[in-house]
């Protein structure tokens, strides 16, 4: 015992009737916080009393937001839905849930908001979306669907609930597992089908089959076992598109099978196949993507190569036309090319992303590139505007025949696409998109993991939240993220006409929220040559042109030496890139003009004088095919209707020559072999109509003059 402590202990042993107070020790030291015990303390953003990331609350107690490694965009334009792979491997879903496609067990959509919960399933390796359906990836190598089961695409399992606009539409709105599919490396899905490539490099395919996509020859319209893909080499790479699919096999080639009345499946022809064909002229690629009636490769060089359908400029050559209309009727002006062809002006790129009738392309200095359909700004250039294209169904449409990039874009984590919207993630894993519902300009995503002490609409401002009047009503003064509207928060609000998140003056919308234009005096890399602001002119001596492009050719300014300018560099109108008058024999075929152009005007060959391609009827011989052509379809002139010089027992009667012609040698049938008509008494015996004719008209031999014909 201390002296101390024994002093004060004998002074209360001799003075018994005096208290003696003890020294005061003053409150209790504070105690240091400590995250995960359910109380939210001081440096804490939150406490849910656990240590689980993921879940609202970090586990060093900071609020979250989800990043992700994966992102899976459904392709449906009128039920957008999308899923994420978070860099936890777990599975957040949003967007329409008309069908179940969000997998939260209910048919009521999960709005774009910054709270998710993750789907109820283990560690996931990768997230797919199709048309109105989602698979994940376990990392076991079993795969679980949820979503539409109509046609199969989920494969077999319980029917589901009623969902959509019919009768017959059933759904399942939790993830559930498909019996077939294990050890599976890859896995694609359709607008209503799903196909897997296995460990054993075999490719498994099931639900819709109308366009023998799932690649069964029995005919059947669905499948909803899954059915091994016959006649398919062992293949280390998979790729689906709407309506149907490719794989590259051990040696680098490319096979595909399913719709190809587009030319999508990239071998020569246009008509499906429930077996896989193998894509010409392609050679060895590193990567492949397909979209709705479209299909590219990416090589090993880093550059891009694509063939099937072009109407919407998807294909990225700088204009539509291709060898010839296909697939859709020879009314339409839909235009195909059967066989790939390289993309205009792309080089060095890492990865491509296609989805219905647009494509992109991601660089390897992680320049994003995106051409094609860009009705609901899926090209991500501020504006559903674009070049007039010609789709099959005759409607005028916005499109880009030739790539545009897409400035101060990190998508250095992945490109992705849907139905009408594309998507970058960030090197830290956050999306990037535009397009669809989610706005036409590139816009950041901020999703936060569902939190129990945070609800935006409950009147309490949290700590995550600028405001909350009670309501989830946007445009209110309270957006419906509980966020006070500014420009630069990703979202359009009222008086701004565009909004994408950053300070970059130079693209698309500028810093007051308002579309960059020609002539606001600010230079638009990838839209703009130039822009001197009022100083823009098309006089001579102008350094800028009204249009915001240099002087030259293709400012769209006629100038001296120059026999036109339309202020684009398309060799298939009126006027070529080098400000030439197109003209038949220059070797380049005008659009709507020319059928064909060989760059020369020799008629004799495959493309006649006038750039028509040659035809029997044309009146022009074409040595070698043709042995006449008079210019007509008249099949009783010394020229048949198939340009051949005609002779007895061609089947055509040549008027004033022959009586008939029944294109055969048979002698005893009503057309001899001279092509006159059989006749009694020409001593030849028509077994047709004929008893006998011995070439005379005696009555009184073993012949009646009436040849033995019945009256």
């Amino acid at each position: 015992m201390s002296p101390i402590r024994f002093a004060l202990l004998a002074l209360l042993a001799a003075c018994p009737s005096e208290e003696v107070a003890l020294p005061d020790a003053g409150p209790p030291p504070p105690q240091a916080p400590v995250c995960g015990n359910g109380q939210r303390q001081v440096d804490e953003d939150c406490d849910d009393g656990n240590l689980q990331a993921e879940d609202g609350c970090s586990p060093e107690c900071k609020n979250e937001t989800l990043s992700f490694q994966q992102l899976a965009l459904g392709l449906d334009e009128q039920h957008p839905f999308t899923c994420g792979l978070s860099q936890g491997s777990r599975v957040f879903c949003w967007g329409d849930n008309s069908f179940g496609s969000v997998g939260d067990g209910s048919l009521e959509t999960a709005d774009f908001a910054d709270v998710l919960m993750p789907l109820d399933l283990p560690q996931v390796r990768l997230v797919v979306a199709g048309g109105a359906h989602a698979c994940a990836l376990l990392e076991s190598g079993s795969v679980h669907c949820w979503g539409l089961a109509t046609r199969g695409q989920i494969g077999e399992g319980p029917e589901g609930l009623l969902c959509g606009s019919r009768e017959r539409d059933r759904c399942r709105t939790h993830p559930a597992p498909l019996p077939r599919a294990t050890e599976v490396i890859e896995l694609g899905l359709g607008v209503a089908h799903s196909c897997a490539r296995l460990a054993d490099q075999r490719v498994l395919c099931w639900g819709a089959n109308g366009f023998d996509q799932v690649g069964d020859s029995s005919g059947a319209s669905e499948r909803a076992d899954a059915v091994e893909v016959r006649h398919l080499p062992p293949v280390d790479l998979l790729a689906v598109g709407s309506f149907h699919n490719c794989a590259r096999d051990l040696e680098g080639s490319v096979w595909c099978w399913g719709r190809g009345d587009l030319g999508q499946l990239g071998h020569g022809r246009l008509f499906n196949s429930w077996r896989p064909v193998k894509v010409q002229s392609l050679g060895q690629v590193s990567g492949l993507a397909l979209g709705r009636a479209h299909s590219c490769a990416l090589k090993d060089d880093g550059s891009m190569l694509c063939w099937g359908h072009n109407g919407y400029g998807q294909l990225g050559l700088g204009g539509m036309d291709g060898a010839r209309r296909c697939g859709e009727g020879l009314s339409s002006r839909g235009h195909c090319f059967m066989s790939p062809r390289p993309v205009l002006g792309l080089a060095d790129l890492n990865s491509i992303a296609l989805a219905g009738d647009h494509s992109c392309s991601l660089g390897n200095d992680g320049a994003v590139h995106c051409f094609g359909h860009n009705a609901l700004g899926q090209l991500g250039v501020g504006t559903n505007d674009g070049a007039l294209c010609l789709p099959p169904d005759g409607r005028e449409a916005a499109c880009a025949l030739s790539p545009l990039r897409l400035d101060a874009l990190d998508g250095s984590a992945g490109l992705f696409a849907g139905g009408g919207r594309s998507c970058v993630l960030s090197e830290s894993g956050l999306p990037l998109c535009w397009g669809g519902d989610d706005g036409n300009l590139p816009a950041a995503i901020t999703l936060r993991p569902r939190a129990s002490e945070s609800t935006c609409g409950d009147a309490i401002i949290d700590a995550d939240e600028s405001c909350d009047d009670g309501n989830l009503n946007p445009g209110d003064g309270c957006s419906e993220r509980c966020q006070l509207p500014r420009c630069g928060d990703a979202i359009v609000d009222e008086g701004e006409a565009c909004d994408d998140a950053n300070t970059e003056e130079s693209d698309a919308c500028l810093n007051n929220c308002q579309l960059a234009r020609c002539g606001d005096g600010l230079l638009h890399r990838g839209f703009e040559e130039c822009d001197d602001g009022e100083a823009n002119g098309d006089e001579p001596g102008t350094a800028c042109r009204t249009n915001c492009k240099r002087p030259g050719c293709g400012d769209g300014v006629l100038a001296a030496g120059e026999q036109c300018d339309d202020g684009n560099d398309i060799d298939t109108d009126a006027c070529l890139s080098t400000c030439r008058t197109a003209v038949c024999g220059d070797g380049l075929v005008q659009a709507g003009v020319e059928e064909c152009d060989d760059g020369n005007v020799v008629a004799e060959d495959a493309c006649s004088d006038s750039c028509q391609e040659a035809r029997c009827g044309d009146g022009i011989v074409r040595a070698g095919i043709e042995e006449c052509d008079d210019g007509n379809d008249d099949a009783g002139d010394a020229c048949t209707i198939l340009c051949r010089d005609a002779v007895c027992g061609d089947i055509f009667r040549q008027r004033g020559v022959e009586q008939c012609d029944d294109g055969n040698a048979n002698n005893r049938d009503r057309c001899l072999n001279n092509c006159d008509r059989a006749r009694c008494g020409d001593g030849v015996h028509n077994r047709v109509d004929e008893t006998c004719d011995d070439g005379n008209d005696d009555d009184d031999d073993d012949c009646p003059n009436d040849c033995g014909i019945e009256a």
